[in-house]
């Protein structure tokens, strides 16, 4: 009876250190993936920011060239 008890107490420990092990190890597992998904996010956003910082940049671009354009054709009509 006693070797009983004794048995099943360290059987009952056994198993709870395994299940704080499994759930420590799916926690870890968690964070990992929500990390992972903030640096999938961010690189997205760089992209996006990038694609809209070049967009920008071609507006004024020809922005620029239709004041160019529109200054050489003043200017052709004083020649």
């Amino acid at each position: 009876m006693m070797l009983k008890h004794r048995t099943d107490s360290l059987l009952d420990k056994f198993v709870e250190k395994e299940e704080k092990a499994t759930q420590a190890q799916r926690e870890k597992q968690e964070t990992l993936r929500a990390r992972q998904n903030q640096e999938k996010i961010k690189r997205e956003d760089k992209i996006e920011n990038a694609k809209r910082t070049a967009k920008m940049q071609e507006f004024e671009k020809e922005r620029m060239m239709a004041r160019i354009q529109m200054e050489n054709e003043r200017l052709e009509k004083f020649k």
